[in-house]
């Protein structure tokens, strides 16, 4: 048993028992995890090469669960920490939505495979990237239109019934 696992179960024996040793040992609070080599929110994100804030907006939304130093008060970010962020920020690149990672992560959490949950959800990310694609080249294409056309018309002031007659004038579902 290494000193650490022998702590921890000093620790629980020694609960409920507070008051008569006058310390607390909340597990909680005690994060032996932390010891060494917890770092603050400014280290994890250089580490990540992220900014400060996304540790935060992970960290308020109980996606990392970092400890707290007794001394400071200052939250630290211990390697499963790093790690959990690491995994965050992969799946955001492909796609993946906070909610999504939550899922993914309760699933972890819980000792379950998430492999079929992430396979369904990047079958949906990717249809939905699909349809946002077609959009787009259809936007792309009336922009184009768009410009061809205005580039052959003078400019006017407004009217009280025309605020830009080139938009007004301009009616992209003759074009699609």
């Amino acid at each position: 048993m290494d000193f650490l696992s022998g702590l921890e179960l000093m620790i629980n024996s020694y609960q409920g028992k507070e008051q008569i040793f006058g310390v607390n040992l909340n597990p909680a609070i005690v994060r032996l995890s932390c010891e060494e080599g917890c770092v603050k929110v400014i280290e994890m994100a250089r580490r990540l090469g992220v900014t400060a804030d996304t540790v935060r907006f992970y960290t308020r939304i109980k996606i990392l669960k970092p400890g707290k130093n007794k001394a400071n008060g200052y939250r630290e970010y211990s390697e499963k920490d790093y790690n959990r962020l690491r995994f965050v920020l992969s799946a955001r690149q492909l796609g993946f939505s906070v909610e999504d990672i939550q899922e993914i992560l309760n699933h972890a959490d819980k000792k379950k495979s998430p492999c079929p949950t992430v396979r369904r959800l990047i079958d949906q990310r990717l249809h939905e990237t699909e349809r946002q694609l077609r959009e787009t080249l259809k936007l792309r294409d009336r922009m184009q239109q768009a410009v061809l056309e205005w580039s052959q018309k003078p400019d006017k002031a407004p009217t009280g019934h025309m605020l830009c007659h080139l938009i007004e004038e301009f009616t992209a579902e003759e074009r699609l």
